[in-house]
């Protein structure tokens, strides 16, 4: 088997022993052109390594062109939309054998045929949502992947969080000029609260050495 290891990125994780599940973001800001080409040959390596392991994508990009990524041979799932709420439910269904096809944002194939539920889940308050684990994480990796990716930090060990979710513009070159489309009848803008991010920011700065 011949996988074309210049396309993958180099910080890569082969999935470890006893993997169930793996999931690749994609999202505009992290030049999508580049990860889509990328991806084919991620999955393929994942699926090589252990096929039963289940393979996801989520992020911008497959929200509005899921049916079109399901053509990805190794690939079983697309989230679309906001994806803590349908990745919760789809985790949750695939333990317990039940069926996914209910899900607000799932789209998937069975013997080479499409499904998409298009009932894109929503999060209407952001500060509902649980901090990140990042005391799951290996910081380490993290700053070193996200160096290059990143145009805004000044030095080698930066962190970032997110204050809000949407954006109020509607830049024809965006994805959020898509996306509120999408979510045309919901309040796309919404910011966390103060005490909210202030929380985060000293966990942050409690756990990692900066």
């Amino acid at each position: 088997m011949h996988i074309k290891r210049k396309t993958i990125p180099n910080f890569w994780p082969v999935p470890k022993t006893g993997t169930k599940y793996l999931a690749v973001p994609v999202h505009e800001q992290n030049n999508s052109i580049t990860l889509m080409m990328a991806i084919g040959d991620i999955l393929k390596l994942v699926k090589a390594i252990n096929e039963d392991i289940i393979t996801l994508t989520g992020g911008s990009h497959p929200t509005y062109t899921a049916e079109d990524i399901l053509d990805f041979k190794y690939l079983d799932y697309v989230i679309m939309g906001e994806g803590e709420l349908p990745m919760l439910q789809f985790l949750n269904a695939l333990n317990s054998s039940t069926d996914v096809s209910t899900i607000g944002g799932i789209a998937y194939k069975v013997q080479g045929k499409k499904f998409a539920n298009h009932q894109l889940q929503y999060i209407r308050d952001i500060n509902d949502l649980p901090l990140p684990a990042t005391h799951l994480l290996d910081m380490e990796m993290y700053f070193e992947i996200n160096l290059p990716q990143n145009p805004y930090p000044q030095c080698k060990r930066v962190a970032q969080i997110i204050t809000s979710r949407g954006c109020p513009f509607t830049c024809s070159y965006c994805c959020n000029d898509v996306l509120k489309e999408v979510y045309k009848d919901e309040r796309y803008l919404r910011r966390r609260s103060v005490e909210n991010v202030i929380k985060e920011l000293r966990i942050m700065k409690e756990r990692i050495k900066y």
